[in-house]
């Protein structure tokens, strides 16, 4: 299961965002090591708080103050049948930025300790650059995304960021669980 959200207040947030990470790459070392993202040789520049504890995270909690990702996080417990019988939680576990450029990549991985990663596309200019996921057939799964949507996907899947183009991607990651 797979589900695509659109944050309709994208174009406002993106400037934001993508100004805070500029100047959070400037106050910090952002650039992820080579074993971070799973690779062996650095082909490309990958850019990341994710390595920080979430404490120095960038987006440790503002994302999820945000009044449209908070109505967004509850839609999509809706969509997963969590308020059929009583009302549910959302419980929101960390978020972090990844800005990949030129030929940058994160080899497959998953995520524990939750029940959903959710990827915002906040700069994808080529929509061939978005997260690409293996099904539990172990084949790709297709979906359509664009910048400015949210993906939703269980976090057991395994998924990665394939060699980036020659334009740069920023996604912000975030890891959530639902209760009754």
């Amino acid at each position: 299961m797979i589900l695509i959200n659109e944050l309709t207040t994208h174009e406002k947030q993106k400037e934001v965002f993508l100004e805070r990470i500029e100047d959070y790459k400037n106050s910090k070392d952002c650039i992820l090591s080579n074993s971070m993202v799973g690779i062996k040789e650095s082909k490309g520049t990958v850019y990341s708080d994710y390595q920080f504890s979430v404490i120095d995270r960038l987006f440790k909690d503002d994302l999820f103050e945000h009044k449209e990702m908070r109505e967004l996080l509850g839609q999509i417990g809706y969509k997963l049948n969590m308020g059929l019988f009583s009302n549910f939680n959302v419980d929101t576990h960390d978020a972090w930025f990844q800005q990949y450029e030129n030929k940058a990549e994160h080899t497959w991985h998953n995520h524990s300790g939750c029940q959903f990663t959710n990827v915002y596309f906040l700069e994808l200019p080529d929509t061939n650059y978005k997260t690409e996921i293996c099904g539990l057939n172990g084949k790709l799964i297709e979906y359509e995304a664009k910048e400015g949507e949210v993906l939703t996907m269980p976090s057991f899947l395994l998924h990665r960021s394939k060699p980036n183009g020659s334009e740069r991607k920023t996604i912000i990651s975030f890891n959530t669980s639902y209760r009754a």
